[in-house]
């Protein structure tokens, strides 16, 4: 579940003052330390990457799995394919990854990279690439240590970035708290997709020159400004990774979205699947409908604005989406008052 984050000093400070470091580490070193990953070897070793990076072969030992259809409904990321023995996986959607501390070593395809912090890595559609439920270390990694920022778009790649860090840690991987966020945003996607896109293809060295640190600089400015949604603490420290289903996936977007009209369409197209099957799932997991859910979640954080807040009674309904008459028909329904009868009985 995520809620709109009130206070983005309490919940997101690691990942404000990272994004900071960030964009000094990209004005200092330009883009000479983001490195693409490859299907092999070969193919890597012949791009540039920095001098103390290193890269080892890795005979993969099994054999690719497909995965049938265009996901598996349990999947909560849009994998396309798995190397069980090898623990890689192949991922429909670009991802981006950059050591934000101490040093990390990535399995990729048929070799081994080793990165310190301060590099990037761009993980194209496709590469296999290590599943994230291992430390990013090979070999002995007793007192070693390191953490990794990542970034990624939803499953239909226009509704803005998820961002969340790991930590590696001798044999212990977890989730960092105060990173793990959304930010729904069609220009910052936009800009991401193509971020990857020219990186890919190394066509206009200095588009990914402005790139890169314009996507930093509105990530920092909308999670500074409170406007990210962010998730539950559990989830932030599954050391399992990233394993909800399509329908908590489109939990968080429904809650990070209730300023919009959303329909069954779209949300389905987010999480990509079928209306009927997402109308078939969604109240299966949630025992609701879709327009209840929406309803009784509208009402909770009305609730809660009016009780803790001195907003205006419009502001709240512009935060939920929803017309005054429409929440003051809402609040005579379920509370016998309206929204502002019920601020001065809970006051």
């Amino acid at each position: 579940m995520v809620t709109k984050n009130p206070h983005p000093d309490i919940f997101h400070a690691p990942l404000i003052s990272t994004l900071k470091r960030l964009e000094s580490w990209l004005e200092r070193d330009d883009t000479s330390r983001i490195m693409v990953a490859e299907p092999t070897i070969e193919k890597f070793k012949a791009q540039h990457f920095p001098h103390h990076v290193e890269v080892i072969y890795k005979e993969r030992i099994g054999k690719r799995k497909a995965l049938r259809g265009r996901r598996n409904y349990n999947e909560a990321r849009p994998v396309l394919a798995l190397w069980p023995e090898d623990k890689l996986d192949e991922s429909a959607l670009p991802l981006v990854a950059c050591c934000i501390r101490g040093a990390v070593d990535f399995t990729i395809a048929d070799y081994v990279l080793k990165i310190n912090a301060g590099d990037w890595v761009v993980f194209p559609p496709g590469v296999p690439k290590q599943d994230g439920n291992d430390p990013h270390f090979e070999g002995d990694s007793e007192k070693r240590s390191g953490d990794v920022l990542w970034m990624r778009t939803g499953v239909a790649r226009s509704d803005g970035l998820s961002l969340w860090a790991c930590r590696s840690e001798d044999w212990k991987h977890s989730k960092l708290k105060g990173f793990r966020c959304r930010i729904e945003d069609h220009f910052l996607a936009q800009l991401f997709n193509g971020f990857c896109d020219e990186i890919q293809n190394a066509r206009r060295p200095g588009v990914l020159r402005r790139l890169l640190p314009l996507i930093l600089y509105i990530l920092r400015a909308e999670t500074s400004a409170g406007t990210v949604s962010h998730e539950s603490m559990e989830w932030c420290y599954n050391s399992q990774g990233d394993r909800s289903t399509p329908i908590a996936e489109a939990l968080s977007y429904i809650d990070g979205n209730l300023d919009r009209h959303l329909t069954i369409e779209k949300v389905a197209q987010h999480i990509a699947v079928s209306p009927a099957t997402f109308t078939r799932y969604f109240k299966k997991e949630t025992g609701e409908t879709f327009g209840s859910y929406q309803q009784r979640r509208r009402m909770e954080i009305a609730e809660g604005l009016l009780e803790t807040t001195n907003l205006t009674v419009l502001h709240i309904c512009q935060r939920i989406g929803l017309q005054y008459s429409q929440m003051r028909k809402l609040f005579q329904k379920k509370h016998g008052l309206s929204p502002v009868e019920y601020r001065q009985h809970k006051n």
